[in-house]
């Protein structure tokens, strides 16, 4: 692991700042536009602003990485995001905030395309799987402990924007500093949605749902931990460390056991800690291991969605799969935090647990009817589970997945 870390220093390094600014930035979004009387509606659209933004990014902007190289591409990228923050610090309106984060939405996808064409040009077959669980604990444990930057800073300063447009220039500098040669973009040659979920409809339709509650949670778990006067660095860190730590053995569960019921177990099960943080007043002790809980089980849902739809497919047609997935996550997290919005502005805090638990039942129904109707995929016939990023297409081709034939 220390080897590969030192031979792709560069991108790692990149992709750490990155989150460290971009992370603890989404969640003082959040408590600045509450401090500031600003309605939750209005801030699930400005969260479904970003997360808009990330997913027309991944669509759109290969092209222009293509026209002006790599290398310029991140200075752009890098330059704009932190454009985007420091004119957040100059005006707090919620409209003039959502073009902002849909703005930066689209500079963080290209960010990540660029980082992750590095890793993939970098990298070897019989290395992918270990330089994929590399990137993945940098992003995770990066975006957890900038959490901790909300308690050193104060909320109505320039002090987190600065922060954040500090990490985001430092991005540019490990790989603009690297002598190797830019990476080779290929377009992406997709299947059609429609034919995706004829096959697999409690895979998609799990990815989708992921986006759904995935993108809740990131906008209005600090709301939540303000709510019940807990630290929101300390929940938000360790919903995210959650997300990290199960990964590895739900994974393990779904390769040896038919995947569309493991995906309906997790599903199931997440029902449990969704219910008891909306029912029930924990101190903050259990507060954090319930939503540590809960972010390890939902953090679970797309990887699991991408591998049960991946099951009906040949290996040379994965990074097609993943991509049209990482589209359907991508718009599930556009539209969840405004519709999560309008049960937290009418009701609670807690009512983001309620919206919870109501996607989770409709993903279950799905799931029972697809187990009932539908044959399972044979055991020695399903592909390996590999968790994965959900910003942009490229980190797909890390994807070290193979088929039991």
């Amino acid at each position: 692991m220390w080897s590969l870390a030192k031979q792709f220093s560069a991108p790692v390094l990149s992709s750490l700042f990155m989150m460290l600014g971009a992370g603890f930035f989404l969640s003082f979004i959040t408590i600045r536009l509450s401090i500031a009387e600003v309605s939750d509606i209005w801030i699930g659209f400005v969260h479904g602003a970003y997360y808009t933004g990330l997913l027309l990014g991944a669509l759109r902007i290969e092209n222009l990485i293509r026209r002006i190289g790599h290398i310029r591409a991140l200075a752009v990228f890098a330059s704009v995001s932190t454009i985007t923050v420091l004119l957040q610090a100059f005006y707090i309106e919620p409209l003039y905030w959502m073009i902002l984060r849909l703005i930066a939405g689209i500079c963080v996808a290209g960010l990540f395309i660029v980082i992750e064409s590095w890793l993939i040009a970098k990298s070897q077959k019989k290395n992918r799987g270990l330089l994929l669980s590399l990137y993945m604990i940098t992003i995770y444990g990066a975006q957890g402990f900038g959490q901790f930057f909300l308690n050193v800073v104060e909320y109505d300063s320039a002090q987190p924007y600065i922060i954040s447009a500090l990490f985001f220039a430092l991005s540019v500098l490990p790989v603009a500093l690297t002598r190797s040669n830019s990476p080779p973009l290929e377009e992406p040659n997709l299947l059609s949605w429609r034919k995706l979920f004829s096959v697999s409809p409690f895979g998609f339709t799990g990815c989708f749902t992921a986006g759904l509650i995935l993108g809740s949670i990131y906008s209005f778990m600090p709301i939540f931990a303000l709510y019940r006067d807990f630290s929101v660095p300390w929940i938000i860190s360790c919903t995210i460390i959650g997300g990290l730590m199960l990964q590895w053995p739900i994974g393990q569960l779904s390769d040896h056991f038919d995947r569309r019921k493991v995906l309906l177990l997790v599903s199931f099960v997440t029902l449990i800690p969704a219910a008891l943080l909306l029912f029930v007043m924990f101190d903050f002790t259990a507060t954090l291991l319930t939503v540590f809980i809960l972010g390890g089980l939902s953090f679970t849902l797309y990887p699991l969605g991408i591998a049960q739809v991946c099951d009906h497919y040949e290996t040379r047609d994965i990074t097609k799969i993943t991509c049209v997935l990482l589209f359907t996550y991508g718009l599930g997290s556009s539209i969840g935090p405004p519709l999560s919005s309008f049960w937290i502005q009418y009701e609670s805090p807690l009512a983001l647990f309620a919206f919870i638990l109501v996607v989770l039942g409709f993903l279950i129904s799905v799931g029972l009817l697809s187990i009932i109707t539908r044959p399972p995929v044979p055991s020695d016939e399903q592909g390996s589970y590999h968790p994965l990023p959900r910003i942009s297409p490229i980190a797909y081709l890390l994807n070290p997945r193979k088929r039991g034939k």
